[in-house]
């Protein structure tokens, strides 16, 4: 993984795998960029081949996030509020398993670029310090 002029994480897989990093940036990336699988929709079950980590079956604990759902519609601020949330939820393991002491993300549409949102994630780990990433995402919908 790299960081790019831009100060975003571009993903290296020019090695034929996905690039370790030293910071947390792999169990955030993880942790946002999976997609958690729905599991019921009102009293209906969704098929449990569809969507999700595969590894979510064995584990207490789902990896991944709900965002896939924000993304297809539109990019208005009632939208971002909600993807925010959702990322949120998506780390809140980060500080139940101690890996980190609080999780803050944040988020803004674009100036530069159409349909696409600018994620902040800053995590303060056990030791008072801090990381912080920045991510872009990119919306299906237009306005």
């Amino acid at each position: 993984m790299s960081k790019a002029a831009n100060n975003l994480y571009d993903l290296d897989f020019s090695k034929g795998d996905l690039s370790l990093t030293a910071s947390l940036l792999n169990s955030v990336l993880l942790s946002l960029g999976t997609w958690l699988r729905e599991t019921s929709v009102g009293k209906a079950v969704i098929d449990p081949v569809m969507g999700g980590w595969f590894g979510n079956a064995l584990e207490s604990q789902p990896v991944g996030s709900f965002l896939w759902k924000n993304v297809s519609g539109k990019l208005d601020q009632a939208n971002l509020d909600d993807a925010v949330s959702k990322a949120k939820e998506a780390l809140k393991w980060m500080v139940d398993d101690g890996v980190a002491d609080s999780v803050n993300v944040t988020a803004e549409i674009s100036a530069t670029a159409e349909n696409t949102a600018n994620f902040t994630v800053t995590l303060v780990k056990p030791d008072k310090s801090e990381e912080t990433f920045e991510f872009q995402a990119n919306w299906e919908a237009t306005k």
